[in-house]
């Protein structure tokens, strides 16, 4: 996989392993788009590398968030490991609730129930 290079835009949230960015990436060949950027301190970094393992075994499955790769940057005196992983601008299926009063009508139920569930398939068929 050739070295991408990339840029933070905007602070998208905290998590668990890190924090995530929306990020502005070029390839070698000029191509960019937008992605979501995982990061934490290397010396934490354990959990979000297994993260990225996991991700790999997943590319064929698109109801699982792509992993695109990963790499490890100095800031600020403090090396980090960031994973770069398919942005979903929509956010998540909480964020989209949310935005709805609380609640989604029925045929949109239906839709990320049959995702939700093709998704585990997919995940279970690999183990």
């Amino acid at each position: 996989m050739d070295a991408i290079q990339w840029l933070k835009i905007k602070f998208l949230g905290r998590g668990s392993y890190g924090t995530v960015h929306l990020a502005q990436s070029r390839n070698w060949y000029g191509s960019s788009w937008l992605m979501a950027v995982k990061s934490v301190a290397f010396e934490r970094s354990s959990s979000l590398k297994k993260e990225a393992q996991i991700l790999q075994e997943f590319v064929d499955c698109p109801q699982v968030v792509r992993g695109l790769g990963f790499d490890v940057t100095l800031e600020g005196g403090l090396w980090f490991y960031n994973l770069f992983m398919e942005y979903a601008p929509g956010g998540t299926l909480h964020d989209l609730i949310q935005r709805s009063g609380g609640k989604l009508d029925e045929r949109d139920v239906q839709k990320f129930t049959r995702m939700i569930l093709k998704g585990l398939r997919c995940i279970h068929e690999k183990g």
